[in-house]
């Protein structure tokens, strides 16, 4: 999406300022640039201010500034654009009357009904890659998608939270997952992504991988900043085997191509979460296979998000 949009950027020759929502995302934007145009962009956010011909905003800090910036700029390129509807982005673009709108996003779909008001706000879709021409291309891998079943077991009552902290303080469902880890890590080159949406339960898998002698690394809320950047380096350094994380931090803007097998351990209900999630390791890299381990409990609410996960994996 990036290379697409700075391609755009060059041809169409308008200052333009690109929105992102996290500071990953800026430096990663401003990374790009160096590498494809050859310019150095400015930067809003993060403790920086600098305007250029193409600058990298984060959303926050922009919109401190909106009785300045929208003067400067003939083109907006918001990036991850299925967020335009939260009424901070809203706010942003809303203040840019510029003679381009640029929009980008692997999953342009809510799941709050707010759909029509991402193009509302930026108009119709002009283009979608489909992901068999991404996979027949090179351009991302076709992952390996190995279902694993459990034997959980919960009379499930309507309570989502609690059926969630039984799932995974299971002893048996998580040894079950440290298992495969362990075979993984001993048969795959690459790093392995464990993910789940508990920062306790990522503490907890951590901690049994640790009596293995199988160290890793996680990374969750309670990360700084700043270390993340490290965290990224190390992996690409290959110092970091097993990354641990919560589906909040790993699902936008987290760029390592080193990341090889997903493990999904808590089950993901919203398709564009999961889409989001499982690129993280399909980005291609040389003898990379990519694998998704994916859970399935035998309760009807899980078996049937299972059910839809399968689904989405037959599609794309």
């Amino acid at each position: 999406k990036t290379i697409i949009a700075l391609a755009v950027i060059a041809k169409r020759r308008q200052p333009t300022l690109v929105l992102v929502h996290t500071k990953e995302l800026l430096y990663q934007w401003v990374e790009r640039a160096r590498t494809f145009l050859g310019v150095e962009a400015g930067m809003i956010g993060d403790g920086n201010f600098s305007l250029a011909p193409i600058t990298i905003a984060i959303v926050n800090s922009a919109r401190n500034r909106l009785a300045e910036l929208p003067a400067h700029f003939g083109q907006l390129c918001v990036d991850e654009c299925h967020r335009v509807p939260a009424s901070l982005f809203t706010e942003v673009v809303s203040a840019f009357d510029c003679r381009y709108l640029l929009g980008l996003s692997a999953t342009a779909f809510r799941r709050d009904g707010l759909t029509k008001l991402i193009y509302m706000s930026l108009g119709d879709r002009a283009f979608k890659v489909e992901s068999h021409d991404l996979h027949e291309s090179g351009a991302i891998l076709k992952p390996e998608y190995i279902q694993r079943a459990t034997e959980f077991r919960y009379v499930y009552r309507g309570n989502y939270q609690a059926l969630m902290k039984s799932l995974t303080t299971n002893a048996a469902r998580n040894q079950l997952i440290v298992e495969d880890i362990l075979k993984e890590r001993g048969a795959s080159p690459g790093t392995i992504l464990v993910v789940s949406d508990r920062v306790k339960h990522c503490e907890e898998l951590a901690a049994l991988l640790k009596k293995h002698d199988c160290p890793s690394a996680l990374l969750t809320g309670k990360l700084p900043a700043e270390q993340r950047t490290d965290l990224v380096e190390s992996i690409r350094q290959g110092e970091v085997k097993v990354l641990i994380s919560t589906v909040q931090l790993i699902g936008e803007g987290f760029d390592c191509p080193d990341l090889a097998t997903l493990f999904l351990t808590t089950p993901i209900k919203f398709t564009g979460r999961l889409l989001q999630v499982v690129g993280r390791v399909l980005r291609p890299a040389h003898g990379k296979q990519a694998r998704v381990y994916d859970y399935v409990d035998p309760v009807g609410v899980l078996s049937s998000s299972a059910q839809s996960r399968w689904l989405t994996f037959q599609k794309d």
